[in-house]
């Protein structure tokens, strides 16, 4: 028997793939679609990348702070 409908659960599997931190992909990502757009840095590839990824970083965690309750992010 074949179902054309997806469940709740394969719903939220699929999202939370998308939600795994994978910093060095989104970051080189972010890049090339950059470049694409015509934008231009002073620095080079591998520093720019390194900067992106630890902007992400930074934004999972305030996240995990603020889907912990700390509404302003910050650990104290």
């Amino acid at each position: 028997m074949c179902s054309d409908s997806l469940s709740d659960g394969d719903v939220m599997n699929c999202n939370l793939r998308f939600c795994e931190p994978c910093f060095s992909d989104e970051s080189s990502k972010l890049w090339e679609t950059g470049m694409q757009a015509g934008l231009r840095c002073q620095g080079d590839e591998e520093e720019v990348i390194k900067e992106y990824k630890s902007l992400e970083e930074r934004d999972t965690v305030f996240k995990s702070k603020y889907d912990e309750g700390n509404k302003d992010g910050h650990p104290c």
